[in-house]
């Protein structure tokens, strides 16, 4: 008696929350008419929850009420889901900067085109002393190959586009054109600097195994 008196005096939402480890306060849900199933959620285990949520529709009502959102099969908390939406702004921020930013890296290829072409020539010549086999004087080569690329996209793209390529930006294209433009650009360096490349060090190194071939 005196335990079903000391359960009258707490709510429902009280016992409820109780019931997870308290046999007593089930059973005084149960005296106010309570289903046992409309509260039995409250004491699951989030992980048994999860497990349960496959097939169990009240499952999920219940991680939706504990602040458990469902992304990509995955149940995941509010403060999980709020940074995976960070990490996904943060994401398509950086493509964005990566994307615009190439414009700048042109033009300050274009201002700063004296060191262009010196760290072309010198990458050259360091190549060509390796013989165009030395893995790493390659990988400089390369670096001045796309630094040579990079200065020489302006060129490309007034040939297709008819129009200067700062006049063209000064203009105020939307932001689609800027973006266009920087995935041709990607594209372009990633193709055409390795493709010099791979000609000039084999032609480098065709020319010097003839020569050592001639002087034996």
């Amino acid at each position: 008696m005196g335990k079903r008196s000391d359960y009258e005096d707490y709510s429902d939402e009280e016992l409820k929350d109780r019931a997870e480890y308290d046999y007593d306060a089930r059973e005084e849900l149960k005296l106010r008419g309570y289903d046992e199933e409309e509260y039995e959620y409250k004491y699951y285990s989030t992980k048994e929850l999860m497990e349960r949520a496959k097939y169990d529709y009240k499952a999920v009502e219940e991680l939706s009420s504990r602040g458990y959102h469902k992304i990509d099969g995955e149940w995941v908390s509010d403060e999980a889901f709020a940074f995976e939406m960070l990490g996904l702004l943060f994401k398509i921020g950086m493509v964005l900067a990566i994307l615009l930013g190439t414009h700048f890296l042109v033009a300050y290829s274009m201002d700063y085109q004296v060191y262009v072409f010196a760290a072309f020539a010198i990458t050259f010549l360091l190549m060509v002393l390796g013989r165009g086999t030395s893995k790493v004087l390659n990988f400089l080569f390369s670096i001045g190959c796309v630094a040579l690329a990079t200065r020489c996209y302006p060129v490309v793209f007034e040939f297709f586009v008819g129009t200067d390529y700062f006049d063209y930006f000064l203009a105020g294209p939307n932001l689609w054109e800027w973006i266009k433009y920087a995935l041709i650009y990607i594209a372009y360096v990633a193709v055409v600097p390795f493709l010099v490349m791979l000609f000039i060090t084999f032609f480098v190194r065709t020319l010097a195994e003839k020569k050592e071939a001639d002087v034996q």
